[in-house]
């Protein structure tokens, strides 16, 4: 028996009692608040997206100059610090204290090395 005869002779299917309709009608309902909301939501995500990144990516930025210009002045400090350790006076300074002397000419031995044969110049 067709839908439409059943109708007609005052039978109902199961699920065209009053209560299931109002269920299928809620569901119904719910499906397509849902499918107006979906594109609605992605819109407002790619949107808000980009500019919740460019604030991280600022942040990340500021960190990072904030960083370098540590680092800047830590070289500059070790810079100024290796200058110190190298010079002359220092160095003479420390030598006196260890009672190292300044040797004499007759204390000096001169080492001279000898060419070593330039490969391009030897003859087979």
């Amino acid at each position: 028996m067709s839908t439409e005869e059943k109708r007609q002779h005052g039978q109902h299917s199961p699920l065209s009692s009053p209560p299931e309709r109002k269920a299928r009608r809620l569901l119904s309902d719910a499906f397509s608040l849902l499918c107006s909301l979906l594109p609605i939501s992605l819109g407002m995500l790619i949107y808000v997206w980009p500019h919740v990144q460019m604030v991280r990516l600022a942040y990340q930025f500021q960190a990072l100059q904030q960083q370098t210009k540590t680092l800047q002045q830590e070289n500059r400090r070790l810079q100024i610090e290796v200058a110190t350790l190298r010079s002359p006076q220092r160095i003479a300074r420390i030598a006196q204290e260890l009672g190292l002397v300044v040797p004499q000419n007759d204390q000096l031995v001169v080492i001279k090395r000898q060419r070593e044969p330039d490969a391009s110049r030897s003859t087979p």
